[in-house]
């Protein structure tokens, strides 16, 4: 938060009502706990593939939430992965995927 936010609260301890207050978030991301916004995106990692990961070196720890299994498919477990760590690891295999051809 700014520091000029945070001693707005501070002194006042309320905000405008014309000043758009950010949404609550909806989900936390299962690798790094990065909260998810309603209107960010997401990637759903399976459990196989995040156990090939980690056996290939792309993931070097376990995520730090359980599994969940989605609503819409019960038959598959995985995990939710945050924008930012998505990224991450899709450069990671990007960058494995470039020297095992060299």
């Amino acid at each position: 938060m700014l520091p000029a936010a945070r001693a707005w609260e501070r002194v006042y301890g309320w905000w405008p009502k014309k000043v758009v207050k950010r949404a609550k978030a909806v989900d936390e991301c299962d690798l790094c706990r990065k909260p998810i916004w309603g209107t960010e995106q997401v990637t759903f990692l399976k459990s196989e593939v995040i156990a090939d990961w980690r056996e290939d070196g792309v993931l070097d720890a376990d995520p730090v939430r359980p599994l969940r299994v989605p609503e819409t498919n019960p038959d598959v477990t995985g995990w939710l992965a945050c924008a930012p760590c998505a990224a991450r690891l899709f450069s990671r295999l990007y960058r494995l995927g470039r020297q095992d051809r060299e």
